[in-house]
């Protein structure tokens, strides 16, 4: 089956959550994907299991990318115009918006769902939200060029970005809050993969057609992998015995 989502644009950034019901009778699970939809503004929230969008909530600024606490009940969505909109998935309604940077491209949240780091492509630049508060800290670490790609490591101690323009791959430390490491990798990379282990990561790289491979232990790259030309998406399986993407 397929679920007809909104007709606008959908961003290549969507979100998985994952809600328990518990009932005198039994523990009922619900899977939702929280799909991110450029084009008319709004979020469709899809019950994977029926295949069938249950909510569409509106999500001004221009919905570019999605991520869920680890509990399931909240997407925070970053959106084209420097904000941050929280989304009940159960209620299907945006809740709150937060003002953050100039353009918050996309996000992560730290392991234990206490804070959000957003990249600001124009800004160059992640900011951090406290999501138990849901406001700015204030606190921004700069990156490079053409910022695109964000993600974390299991355990949260690290940051990656890829910056497109550069060509280079920023790493922050979440511990102190700055750039430990600025790591050369092929032209134009565009996403970001960071292993379930959090031993490696993999950064694909959009006009070259290469794929680059970090060791997280030394922040530097130990092999380049040739794959076809411009790649647009990625997900790694597992501990990266195998990886996927997508190309233009």
């Amino acid at each position: 089956m397929t679920a007809p989502l909104s007709p606008g644009k959908t961003a290549l950034f969507l979100a998985l959550a994952t809600l328990c019901a518990i009932t005198p009778a039994h523990a009922q699970v619900t899977s939702y994907a929280i799909v991110p939809n450029n084009g008319d503004g709004t979020v469709s929230i899809v019950d994977t299991a029926n295949a069938s969008v249950t909510a569409s909530p509106l999500v001004l600024g221009g919905p570019f990318c999605a991520a869920t606490t680890r509990g399931g009940r909240v997407a925070y969505v970053a959106t084209n115009n420097g904000t941050v909109t929280k989304v009940d998935v159960g209620a299907g309604a945006a809740t709150n918006v937060i003002s953050v940077g100039t353009t918050s491209t996309c996000l992560v949240l730290s392991p234990d769902d206490q804070k959000a780091y957003v990249l600001d492509g124009t800004a160059k630049a992640v900011h951090i939200l406290d999501l138990t508060t849901d406001t700015d800290t204030g606190i921004s670490i700069p990156v490079g060029n053409g910022p695109v790609g964000i993600d974390i490591t299991p355990e949260g101690s690290k940051i990656y970005v890829a910056n497109g323009t550069d060509g280079t791959v920023s790493v922050i430390s979440t511990v102190t809050n700055t750039l430990i490491a600025t790591i050369p990798v092929g032209a134009n990379p565009y996403n970001v993969a960071v292993t379930t282990n959090g031993a490696k990561v993999y950064v694909d790289n959009n006009v070259d057609g290469t794929l680059s491979k970090i060791d997280v232990a030394t922040d530097t790259v130990e092999l380049t992998i040739p794959i076809d030309p411009g790649p647009s998406a990625m997900a790694v399986s597992g501990e990266a015995s195998q990886l996927s993407r997508t190309s233009w």
